[in-house]
């Protein structure tokens, strides 16, 4: 567990696409004074996650920064698409991104009490709920099938298997 894991977890806390913090509050999160260099070099507060352990902790809570503001030693943390709805398990994420507008605030509510109940980001809860139910099932597959075979009769006078032992023959 990171001295910063704290942060990830206010973060994944807070509602929202954008959490404005000074640096002050981000020392008062983590219970430790930020190093010298976060108030003197811009790049530290860069999204790279190779950057320090405090970068890990704010984009593993599904957040990048913006808006940094060194002499106001303030910025604006804002939710990632992969935050919005993030792969189950953020480690292994593919990359693929997903926004989703339009939820009702009950929704988005349900999401976020089932997320903390969890420990998890509203955006691992979303991505599970859509890796579970996103899959088609028999009856859809069925019903598929059923249209691409009648879409196949409408082709008449075609001799499709011919078709295919004269493209293997030619081989």
């Amino acid at each position: 567990m990171s001295k910063y894991s704290p942060l990830t977890t206010f973060l994944r806390r807070q509602p929202g696409t954008s959490f404005p913090m000074t640096f002050a509050e981000i020392e008062k999160v983590v219970g430790t004074p930020l190093p010298p260099s976060a108030y003197k070099h811009r790049p530290w507060w860069s999204n790279n996650t190779g950057n320090s352990v405090l970068t890990q902790a704010w984009r593993e809570a599904g957040w990048i920064t913006s808006n940094v503001d060194m002499v106001g030693r303030k910025l604006v943390f804002r939710r990632t698409a992969e935050g919005s709805a993030a792969q189950a398990t953020p480690k292994r994420s593919s990359g693929q991104s997903l926004i989703v507008q339009g939820l009702s605030p009950e929704t988005m509510q349900a999401l976020q009490v089932k997320a903390e109940a969890a420990g998890r980001s509203v955006a691992e809860i979303a991505a599970e709920l859509l890796t579970v139910h996103a899959k088609p099932s028999m009856a859809e597959r069925l019903s598929f099938a059923d249209r691409i075979r009648a879409a196949g009769r409408a082709i008449r006078g075609i001799d499709v298997p011919g078709m295919i032992r004269n493209d293997r023959d030619a081989r």
